[in-house]
């Protein structure tokens, strides 16, 4: 299965900057599994198997700048022509050797086919450019250019045991008991990378070592090493001026004048509007073996009429950990040797989350079998809760580590606490209980309407604090939290504001309130029914971080959906016309300051996901002889 978009985000419609992002996802899949149905009597049935499930999993995602005369679509050029290498030559007058070409998702050889998985002795190197990837796909994504991009390979494995069966224990009462035995392997491969551009507004001997560059080599170089003095000057003036993008104009005001215009699209040797270009990026492995989890359940259930089933029952189940995989904060550099030096990078990784979800339902039909209602009361007791969190990592951290023995004889362990991070932990107890109510009534032979109803309170239930990093009611060099210790060790003035306690708060991303109403009118004729289906659903408001800042909150929305379907007589063809969102409201399902997707840079910028507008089409079905 492949699966590919690009997404236009619309922070600009020229060839200054446009920058947009794209998802190319292979996945290649199998399962097996191996049932057996046997009885004990005539009142035990049972069904046990053996499954086995195999996934690869192939994401790349990146943010791309397609217009900026190509800064990140072509490899950089360090100098004039004649000289395309003058800054470099000029770093390494002040002993920085610049690194080569570094491309982390580059396959085989080539640039960057040399560097390795954990490797952390380089991170970044003169830039290669981005000509695009070698996916069938790439031309419909536009798949150049990439500002930031990430590539994960991942492989999962599960093997499991089960039995289920059922025993009557009366003529109306009977029991569902399972057992599963279940276990998990992932191995994973990170690379990670981009263009970015080293700035050059704190180095002020930029200028003098590009013009002492100029002055060893004066049959390559085209400036008077003098001008790099000249007032206006500034080191990313000098730096445009030694790569060959501008030249001096004597003009103090406006010291350099660009080589290409800059409304051109294409330009070999563009402005730098930072610094230093560069390719930096790293590939990381990680291997998540699971011990193995048991998980069951009991179910009795009670009919006291044909039409009526009581139900009570608990099921344990767990979800497998995984890697943080994508995430700034995803991984750490260790040094193996003892020289004081990192050389080797570990992912991030989270444990399993467990579950026991107990159940009391009722399912009935009434009113000569026209109501069909449905009933249930739940609540889930979750250990060890996987979630996106923000918080001060005061001690180490969980991450796959390699199997290395140190110089001293020990194993390789994580470092201290990293400060501040963004990601995915487990929060030992979060618990999610509430009810729901579905009814569909038969009001005519004609005439149908149903709705359905839940109500649902999901809360943190454990001591555990989120770091409010980034928030700009209380910028925290203002207000005395850009510290590098703990918020919560701080002043109570200051904890207040940057160290939130999440026991009892909300889980993020879930309403309370849910309901859909529906109705649906049928016309009956010799050659076929005619359906007209309406449905209006609502969905309460919700926050998508546990913060709960105002711009953390998703608002309530109604929605107003319509279908007309045709069905041939016979049933081998139907055709419908449907409009979703019929009053084309404007409905958001995500809403944050995540500044890397705003095209404003990290001035606060609020963002929103939006559900698509009014949506109409028309849909055909045809069902083939056997296959109908």
């Amino acid at each position: 299965m492949a699966y590919w978009f690009t997404r236009d985000n619309s922070f600009s419609d020229s060839h200054v900057s446009d920058i947009d992002d794209t998802v190319i996802e292979q996945v290649e899949s199998y399962s097996h599994e191996l049932r057996v149905f046997w009885e004990l009597g005539d009142r035990f049935t049972a069904t046990s198997g053996v499954y086995q499930f195999w996934e690869s999993r192939d994401q790349w995602y990146g943010i791309r700048e397609r217009g900026g005369q190509g800064r990140a679509r072509n490899a950089a050029i360090y100098g004039p022509e004649g000289w395309d290498t003058w800054l470099l030559d000029s770093l390494a007058v002040v002993g920085w050797i610049f690194p080569p070409c570094i491309g982390e998702t580059t396959h085989g050889s080539g640039a960057g086919g040399d560097l390795n998985f954990g490797d952390a002795t380089r991170n970044y190197g003169a830039y290669c450019g981005d000509p695009g990837k070698p996916y069938s796909q790439s031309w419909k994504t536009g798949d150049t250019g990439a500002l930031y991009e990430h590539r994960n390979l991942v492989d999962n494995e599960n093997l499991a045991f089960y039995t289920q069966g059922d025993l009557r224990l009366t003529d109306t009462l009977s029991v569902t008991l399972g057992v599963r035995y279940s276990k998990d392997w992932r191995d994973a491969k990170e690379q990670r990378g981009g263009y970015s551009e080293i700035e050059v507004f704190n180095k002020p001997w930029l200028p003098w070592a590009i013009s002492t560059a100029c002055a060893l080599n004066p049959d390559r170089c085209p400036e008077n090493p003098l001008s790099f003095f000249a007032p206006g000057v500034t080191p990313l003036a000098a730096l445009n001026v030694a790569m060959g993008a501008a030249t001096f104009t004597g003009d103090p005001d406006f010291p350099i004048a660009p080589v290409c215009n800059l409304e051109a699209y294409a330009c070999d040797r563009p402005l730098r509007l930072r610094g230093v270009p560069i390719g930096w990026g790293h590939r990381t492995l990680g291997t998540y073996k699971q011990d193995g989890d048991v998980t069951w359940r009991v179910n009795f259930n009670w009919e006291p009429t044909p039409d009526m089933l009581v139900y009570l029952g608990a099921t344990a189940g767990y979800r497998a950990g995984g890697f943080n995989l994508g995430n700034s904060d995803g991984r750490i550099e260790l040094d193996t040797d003892g020289d004081g030096a990192t050389d080797t990078r570990a992912i991030g990784q989270y444990g399993d989350e467990n579950l026991i979800a107990y159940e009391l339902g009722y399912k009935g039909t009434h009113l000569d079998g026209t109501l069909q209602l449905n009933i249930a009361v739940y609540y889930y007791d979750y250990e060890n809760y996987q979630t996106n969190v923000s918080t001060w990592e005061s001690e180490g951290g969980d991450f796959a580590l390699p199997n290395i023995t140190l110089p001293g004889g020990g194993g390789l362990e994580a470092p201290a606490g990293r400060g501040p991070v963004d990601t995915t932990k487990n929060i030992d107890q979060a618990n999610n209980k509430g009810f729901e109510v579905d009814a569909t009534y038969l009001m005519t032979d004609n005439f149908t309407i149903g709705g359905n109803y839940s109500f649902t309170e999901s809360t943190f239930n454990t001591a555990f604090t989120f770091f409010n990093e980034n928030d700009p009611r209380y910028p925290r060099e203002i207000l005395g939290g850009d510290v590098n210790q703990d918020p919560c060790t701080l002043p109570a003035e200051i904890r207040s504001l940057y160290c939130i306690e999440i026991d009892g708060e909300d889980l993020t991303g879930i309403p309370k309130h849910k309901a859909t109403l529906w109705a649906a009118y049928t016309w009956n004729r010799p050659s076929g029914s005619w359906t007209w289906y309406n449905s209006i659903a609502y969905t309460g408001d919700y926050a998508t971080t546990p913060f709960h800042r105002p711009w953390d909150l998703v608002p309530e929305r109604e929605r107003w959906d319509m279908r007309l379907t045709y069905r041939e007589a016979t049933g081998r063809w139907s055709a419908s016309a449907f409009v979703d969102n019929v009053l084309d409201k404007t409905y958001i399902r995500h809403s944050d300051m995540e500044n890397r997707r705003t095209g404003y840079g990290a001035n606060w910028p609020q963002r929103v996901v939006a559900l698509y507008p009014r949506y109409w089409g028309v849909e055909f079905e045809y069902s083939m002889g056997a296959y109908r």
